[in-house]
């Protein structure tokens, strides 16, 4: 180790950066930019004793974001609520949304990760 000392960030991207979502081209892009930043800090600042990351996660469960993709989904499909709610399901492996939870939970492990892991990308998503 260089240093016993690190400076450690974690970005929050999402699933969109390289799954692609109707509707959201200038979020989807965004977040793929959330992550190349965090792959351009990293290696900038990893001299400095920098530690930079990020957490792309899937839907997270009962947030504005969800509700908006689930808007999104019936506006463009024309179905109910829970037709929606079955579809995106059925495109995760694990059949389940996320919740902010489980997010925090993994934020937390991956800040305790070891310092050479730097300038990743941790997907979140169930499997996709």
């Amino acid at each position: 180790h260089q240093s016993d000392y690190y400076t450690k960030v974690l970005n929050v991207a999402s699933q969109t950066y390289r799954v692609a979502q109707r509707k959201s081209a200038l979020y989807c892009a965004s977040k793929a930019a959330v992550v190349q930043l965090t792959k351009v800090i990293a290696r900038e600042l990893a001299p400095s004793n920098w530690v930079v990351n990020c957490i792309a996660p899937g839907m997270i469960e009962g947030t504005l974001m969800s509700k908006m993709t689930n808007n999104q989904v019936l506006e463009l499909r024309g179905w109910d609520k829970e037709s929606a709610e079955e579809y995106a399901k059925s495109m995760i492996p694990m059949g389940r949304f996320t919740d902010l939870e489980e997010v925090v939970e993994a934020m937390v492990r991956i800040m305790e990760l070891p310092d050479y892991i730097n300038g990743s990308c941790i997907d979140m998503t169930g499997g996709i």
